[in-house]
């Protein structure tokens, strides 16, 4: 028993040092009728009520088995975990499938930035302009690709030189490349919305010129050219063309106005367009034309009777030494005289 329980127990059971030293002796019980009880001496006072020290051996045993019952109790509880909502989950996968996406926007976005601007500025005005000058030969090689966008080379510029003007209605990388022969490369890269090029040159110049939807305008150039559109026109006036040239197109149509040299070959095609060809009266060629399911005409004193396979061959002028190949499939083929 504790010091608080012993002092509720009965006087006999407590220790002496507990008991109430004011309470009075008990008186002997008489046995016999009649009979005082006998007067007893009082019992000397005991001494003052003191605390006795606590055990040392006791204390420490104390706390130490409250500790080892408080550090083994943390150790046994087991840690409630909570329990992750599905739902959370989803939210965290969508934001990182999100994060990525947007980074390779950005990527994307970054390539397709136009030279001279900061990325993360904002887009240029638009539409853009932009001019390069180049350094080339006499008669120079210019190959030019613009998937989105039309071209137009025509004369006018100074000796061994280039202009290069580019017109952009959004973002678009035109690259541009100086060969050791002399040549110009200029390129377009996968551009969503339209750039158009206009490029200057002196006057003699061999050309190599393709796009896909865009239109391809030549004025006054003298040279070999090769000229392929799939959806665009070609147009080409007050051209001479030397050598073996190629102008075709899938579904556009095919205007030339011009001369060409003796000795070459000079192939005009529209599958499923108009051909307006138009040489000088005194020219000379061997002309072989195939409409197919088109139609052809010509203001030119030739015979123009099909032959068993359908095409249409025949000189004009005196002493042919050029071909002029005229092509369709679905379209028409006009030959006029200038």
């Amino acid at each position: 028993m504790d010091n608080q329980e012993m002092q509720f127990a009965d006087p006999d059971w407590q220790p002496p040092h507990l008991r109430d030293n004011t309470m009075p002796a008990r008186q002997p019980v008489s046995t016999k009728p009649g009979e005082q009880p006998q007067q007893q001496t009082p019992l000397p006072p005991l001494p003052p009520l003191q605390t006795p020290a606590p055990d040392r051996d006791t204390g420490a045993y104390a706390t130490g088995y409250t500790g080892y019952r408080q550090q083994h109790s943390a150790q046994i509880r087991p840690a409630r975990r909570g329990r992750r909502s599905p739902f959370l989950s989803w939210i965290i996968v969508a934001f990182i499938f999100l994060a990525l996406l947007g980074g390779g926007y950005q990527m994307y976005a970054d390539s397709q930035v136009l030279p001279g601007y900061q990325v993360g500025i904002g887009p240029p005005p638009l539409p853009l302009n932009e001019t390069r000058q180049f350094s080339v030969g006499i008669h120079p090689t210019i190959v030019i690709a613009n998937n989105f966008g039309s071209i137009h080379v025509h004369t006018g510029g100074p000796d061994d030189n280039v202009t290069l003007q580019i017109s952009r209605t959004g973002p678009a990388a035109v690259n541009t490349n100086l060969g050791n022969d002399g040549s110009l490369h200029i390129t377009v890269n996968k551009a969503l919305s339209p750039v158009d090029l206009d490029v200057t040159i002196a006057n003699e110049a061999d050309l190599v010129l393709q796009t896909t939807d865009g239109d391809i305008n030549v004025d006054g150039v003298s040279g070999q050219v090769t000229l392929t559109s799939a959806g665009g026109s070609i147009n080409l006036t007050q051209a001479t063309l030397a050598r073996t040239s190629t102008v075709k197109t899938t579904g556009g149509d095919i205007t030339f106005s011009g001369t060409i040299t003796p000795r070459g070959n000079y192939q005009f095609e529209s599958d499923h367009g108009k051909m307006n060809i138009s040489l000088p009266g005194s020219a000379s060629y061997h002309l072989d034309v195939t409409p197919k399911d088109g139609t052809f005409n010509t203001d030119l004193p030739i015979v123009t009777a099909r032959d068993s396979s359908g095409d249409v061959k025949t000189n004009v002028g005196t002493s042919p030494d050029a071909t002029v190949v005229l092509k369709t499939a679905t379209g028409s083929i006009n030959l006029m005289k200038q």
